[in-house]
């Protein structure tokens, strides 16, 4: 998976699409991810990788950034994700890494890519389970 992102975001790089300081950035927080990344995982990864690398570009060329806002139930679930403290963390390390702070409705967009992306990777929540476990009998 982090050889094919470093491939898609050199092509954006040559292509003059991204900053090169934003594809290397995406690249270091793909490869800083704290779990293996399944095949399953890869779509999420992409669309991740193509948001963060495009907010990154917009921040180091001093462009405008769009205010793309979550709505309730997607900030419920990163609120209510036992995986919610790993996020901070991670987007923590951007801003710093970044050298500034990502635009808050930046940073909500990745703390539920990478929520989902740990739900992913780790199983889902566990509340969710314990549903499911009622609802079946286990």
């Amino acid at each position: 998976m982090v050889q094919q992102t470093k491939r898609r975001m050199e092509r954006l790089v040559q292509s003059g699409v991204v900053d090169s300081e934003a594809a290397e950035l995406t690249v270091e927080a793909i490869e800083r991810f704290p779990d293996p990344l399944t095949e399953s995982a890869a779509s999420m990864v992409e669309q991740m990788t193509t948001h963060l690398v495009m907010a990154l570009t917009r921040v180091f060329r001093g462009e405008a950034l769009t205010e793309p806002h979550l709505s309730e139930a997607m900030r419920a679930e990163v609120a209510s994700s036992p995986h919610r403290e790993e996020a901070r963390r991670q987007v923590a390390w951007l801003n710093r890494r970044c050298g500034r702070a990502l635009p808050q409705s930046e940073q909500d967009f990745l703390y539920l890519y990478y929520v989902l992306l740990l739900q992913e990777t780790r199983g889902k929540r566990r509340g969710s389970d314990e549903n499911r476990d009622r609802r079946t009998g286990g």
